[in-house]
């Protein structure tokens, strides 16, 4: 029989120590308290690239306007970019809906670069149009010939305008660099007779 006197007393212990501690551990009014104060914590704005994924803390978010066309929601509120374009979102947390929050998609990162169409040898007069490529972060390949910044290593042997086209210009030897996101592509050695 003192063994279940002991089992209530340690309970009747515990429940002491515990009750008093419990509303630190969230009772409703202070978990409500809490997500206002998360939701407040949130964004108004986000800038993120095409393949990225942001995770908001928030229930669900729902789409306002056109954000669905470049935007996906996964579960537990989970944002993941699609594709380039702008947009806004509205979290919701508790079934309660927040301020919205602008989002803007950019491409993704470039990973490498490639120049394409590079003759080894030219003439001086003769003109010849080049190819900038892209490849992604994302796993994406773009053609980004019209909005690379194209270079030449010596312009009074090779010029190269805004849309690739590369013109001989006297004897010697250049390179052709095509700039994107940071990333260069080189088209090797050209030789201008």
């Amino acid at each position: 029989m003192a063994r279940p006197s002991r089992t209530r007393s340690f309970w009747l212990w515990l429940c002491t120590i515990l009750v008093p501690v419990a509303p630190a551990f969230g009772a409703p009014d202070d978990v409500r308290a809490v997500v206002r104060d998360i939701a407040t914590e949130l964004p108004s704005s986000i800038s993120m690239r095409r393949g990225e994924a942001i995770h908001l803390g928030v229930d669900d978010l729902v789409f306002e306007g056109a954000a669905a066309d470049f935007l996906s929601i996964e579960y537990g509120g989970t944002l993941v970019a699609v594709s380039e374009g702008m947009g806004t979102v509205r979290p919701v947390r508790d079934g309660v809906s927040g301020s919205p929050i602008r989002v803007e998609v950019t491409g993704s990162p470039v990973g490498s670069m490639r120049v394409d169409g590079a003759p080894v040898h030219m003439s001086a007069g003769d003109a010849v149009r080049m190819r900038a490529v892209a490849y992604r972060l994302d796993f994406s390949v773009d053609d980004v010939t019209q909005t690379a910044v194209w270079t030449s290593s010596d312009p009074e042997v090779l010029r190269v305008d805004e849309a690739g086209r590369v013109v001989g210009v006297s004897a010697g030897v250049a390179v052709i660099d095509a700039w994107t996101d940071g990333r260069v592509g080189r088209s090797g050695m050209i030789r201008v007779e």
